[in-house]
């Protein structure tokens, strides 16, 4: 049966087997349907033993978009190579492996783009880069050609980006990149030298004001009031954001509900735990719903408990149709949020797309050797080899294989082998191919920039204050 309110059914549009058991079948889409070797309808493959009863889901969306979902197999569900970690988009083309079996995606063309699609890659340098930007017209926030200088030194070298409502956009970049100071300058806590920035088709740059209204942040640095209760933290940056009466009560009641603070709502926020703190901290950015959110490591030293309620705050907002950018050292994160992509390396934006088709470009698999000293010199057919201090990198199309054959040219150098790791498509892979580093899962320190730029001193509580916009810093 459709999904609520789903558009009917498209001919042509299916799940086409290409391998396992039942290669050379198709399966019809143009509503939902459930895969496994014990499920209802077309979906039901018992051929495959490696199949869960009850393995995966293709769901029909009101817009007419399908959605890939596992539903907790044991093998798990692969989109184009890699695991999903929650709910995808799909696209024409997309390869499916549930068990034994790959399917292919064939959907019908939309010329109109009336149906939202996983966002395209979009590589710093490539001709079309331009052409498939969102255009400023459907964007909460459009960045263009941002730069912005510390003195002598250049953080922010001419920064595109756009985040449409509905998404949750990923921004990854190793400490210095420029991440917390392209937030800050999103934000109007510090102004720009040149290009353009619109939030919710506000010029920020001329109108910084104004601008502040639409948007929330929450940066990585602590910000409650620990005086204040819970309760008159949520209000009163309610408050600062236009609400008023019952309005601004009942929206504080909310989010703390979402967060697990209503139990605490009348305690001085000082109080509360850190888990606690940080999810308050998070609920004073969103308190007013804007248009645009930006987090900046919003789990930074969070418990399981809190990263997962943000997490899924985070999630609810975006499909309310708020945009979000979010920031994180922490790669699982943004996989399990379904978000997009903004790889900010050099102070530019170099890659720009969501996971599923960054995989799909990107999809080489690393054998990763470390060792006691320099990594030996080694040969191995099949595989391209690069010696990075301790670390020897061998990119593959089948990192098991390659691990082993690499393990048989070592000789005496085994002995100095300290670790050996099989890098799938993954994130992690993705950020590898494209930087030639490994992303830092490590969090980093309280108070200090979560990217280490060079920027100006903290602004003050009183500024923020004043600024007209739902900051959450004191």
């Amino acid at each position: 049966m459709n999904a609520a309110g789903a558009s009917p059914a498209v001919s042509g549009e299916v799940l086409r087997v290409i391998a396992g058991p039942a290669a050379g079948t198709d399966i019809p889409l143009g509503h939902d349907v459930s895969i496994g070797r014990a499920v209802q309808g077309p979906g039901a493959l018992g051929g495959d033993e490696e199949l869960s009863r009850a393995h995966a889901r293709v769901v029909l969306r009101g817009d007419g978009a399908y959605l890939l979902e596992d539903l907790g197999s044991t093998n798990g569900t692969y989109l184009n190579g890699w695991r999903i970690p929650a709910s995808q988009l799909l696209s024409t083309g997309d390869r499916i492996q549930v068990g034994q079996t790959v399917l292919e995606v064939v959907l019908a063309p939309d010329p109109q783009h009336t149906v939202m699609r996983r966002r395209p890659v979009i590589l710093a340098g490539t001709p079309d880069a331009e052409e498939l930007r969102t255009p400023r017209s459907q964007a909460t926030l459009y960045v263009s050609g941002v730069r912005k200088s510390y003195g002598d030194f250049e953080v922010l070298k001419g920064v595109d980006l756009e985040i449409e409502p509905g998404e949750v956009a990923g921004l990854l970049g190793h400490n210095g990149a420029g991440k917390t100071t392209f937030v800050s300058c999103v934000a109007g806590l510090r102004r720009t030298d040149s290009g353009t920035i619109l939030v919710n088709g506000v010029d920020a740059v001329a109108e910084p004001l104004k601008a502040r209204q639409h948007l929330g942040i929450a940066p990585q640095d602590l910000g409650i009031y620990p005086t204040l209760t819970v309760r008159g933290n949520l209000e009163l940056f309610g408050e600062l954001g236009g609400l008023r009466g019952r309005e601004v009560a009942k929206r504080a009641a909310e989010v703390g509900e979402a967060l697990s603070l209503t139990p605490k709502f009348d305690a001085a926020a000082g109080t509360l735990s850190g888990g606690q703190q940080r999810r308050l901290h998070t609920g004073m950015a969103i308190v007013c719903k804007p248009a645009l959110l930006i987090l900046d490591e919003p789990t930074v030293g969070a418990d399981i408990r809190t990263r997962q309620e943000i997490l899924d705050l985070v999630k609810g907002l975006a499909e309310e149709g708020h945009a979000v950018c979010y920031s994180t050292h922490y790669l699982p994160e943004i996989e399990q949020l379904g978000a997009s992509v903004a790889l900010l390396q050099g102070g530019a934006i170099i890659a720009r797309g969501s996971i599923a088709e960054l995989v799909a470009m990107n999809s080489t698999q690393v054998v990763e050797l470390t060792f006691d000293g320099p990594a030996p010199e080694i040969s191995v057919r099949g595989g391209e080899v690069v010696c990075d201090g301790p670390v020897l990198r061998i990119s593959t199309d089948n990192a098991a294989t390659m691990a082993a054959a690499a393990l048989g040219q070592l000789g005496g150098h085994t002995m100095r082998l300290r670790n050996i790791e099989l890098v799938r498509p993954s994130l992690d892979s993705i950020y590898l191919t494209l930087t030639e580093q490994r992303y830092s899962s490590e969090e980093p320190g309280a108070g200090g920039s979560a990217d280490g730029d060079r920027d100006a001193p903290i602004v003050s509580g009183a500024a923020l204050q004043n600024s007209g916009v739902n900051f959450s810093r004191p």
